[in-house]
């Protein structure tokens, strides 16, 4: 043997696991799994077995096969050779283990609460179709013992929970007779339109859109508008000038309050049809 190539390749053929492992084949398909002073020990043993690559080769595996949190923070600096990009991944990987120390230790400082059984939960208010229908002829609120009026809101908040009794059938009658009571008797006349219980939210007003507001492009005639859906307003409401713009039928009528979402009352006197 006369050259050192030769003298490796003798050893590698004299002491080498097997002949037929394939050393090249194997560094590159290395990954780190665990520290990366191990993934460095497995790297190692494999290069020492390969002759005739180029050292910028060795650095290319060493820095494709480790973690990819590391192998990132380690390409940032661009290292030029194999024994840098070695101790740049290890500064890495201190980095990132001092990091986790971090925040286990603050994580065990945080005082832990304990549930306590709340005592003060709200009592469920449980009401027959009997009671019910009490309320109602007494214009009595379901909720609380005021009487009720549109825009009525209860003083304290309240749980309704309607259960079913085991007689189901009397339930059923008992909510039928209920109904037919309510029910507009066929000779009365027909109640007059209710201005004064008009009532219209402030988004509405204003056009804010919020979650409970669903804005969508209309269509009146040929020109197009801007409608928005609030289910916090009793009455459709329209722009005057929007109304003028587009020629609608817009009466006359006695002055009727609304109410808006923030508690003040607009006075309106006419109506679009």
């Amino acid at each position: 043997m006369t050259t050192w190539e030769a003298f490796l390749q003798a050893l590698e053929v004299r002491f080498a696991p097997s002949h037929y492992e394939d050393p090249k084949g194997a560094l590159f398909k290395l990954c780190q799994t665990s520290i990366v002073r191990e993934y460095q020990n497995q790297f190692e043993t494999l290069a020492n077995r390969i002759v005739g690559l180029p050292p910028p080769f060795f650095l290319s595996c060493f820095v494709s096969g480790l973690k990819p949190e590391i192998r990132r923070e380690g390409q940032a600096f661009q290292p030029i050779s194999l024994s840098q990009a070695i101790s740049l991944a290890k500064l890495q990987e201190e980095k990132f283990a001092d990091a986790s120390t971090t925040i286990r230790s603050n994580r065990s400082v945080l005082p832990i609460f304990q549930k306590n059984p709340n005592t003060n939960l709200p009592l469920i208010k449980c009401l027959t179709p009997a009671e019910l229908q009490s309320r109602r002829v007494k214009n009595l609120c379901y909720y609380c013992d005021e009487k009720y009026r549109p825009g009525h809101k209860c003083k304290r908040e309240f749980m309704l929970l309607i259960t079913e009794p085991d007689n189901s059938e009397q339930l059923a009658e008992d909510l039928t007779h209920c109904l037919q009571l309510d029910a507009p008797s066929q000779n009365d006349p027909p109640d007059p339109p209710d201005t004064h219980s008009a009532q219209i939210s402030l988004h509405a007003l204003l056009g804010h859109s919020i979650p409970q507001t669903l804005k969508v492009l209309g269509h009146i005639h040929t020109s197009s508008i801007t409608v928005l859906v609030d289910s916090g307003s009793t009455h459709n409401f329209i722009q005057d000038r929007i109304a003028k713009h587009l020629g609608l039928q817009v009466d006359s009528a006695r002055g009727f309050h609304v109410l808006v979402g923030n508690g003040e009352e607009l006075l309106c006197s006419t109506v679009c049809k």
